[in-house]
């Protein structure tokens, strides 16, 4: 436990340090380098993701509108009201009519 005691007490005095140092601003300039460094990636090798990720899209709607399809289908069926005719009954009855 005094290890522990003594190692917490050291990397607490070392993160307060740190907080005091303060974190040093960006470059200027960071964000449109890095962004068009990124662009410049895009641009070269971009075809084979740019293809990949239309297939990958128009499957994604394709599947979406496959299921939003089957659950309408599945939704007007269960939603229908049963039309439960006794068919054996109304057989019997005109074969047989009661005097």
């Amino acid at each position: 436990m005094k290890q522990f005691d003594e190692r917490w007490a050291h990397a607490t005095a070392c993160a307060a340090k740190a907080a005091e140092a303060g974190v040093p601003d960006i470059p200027l300039g960071f964000a449109t380098r890095t962004i068009s460094l990124a662009r410049s990636e895009m641009a070269e090798n971009g075809s084979w993701l740019r293809l990949l990720e239309l297939i990958s899209r128009c499957g994604l709607a394709g599947i979406g509108l496959a299921v939003g399809i089957a659950g309408v289908v599945h939704l007007s069926d269960f939603l229908q009201i049963p039309n439960i005719v006794p068919a054996i009954e109304n057989t019997v009855v005109e074969r047989f009519p009661l005097i």
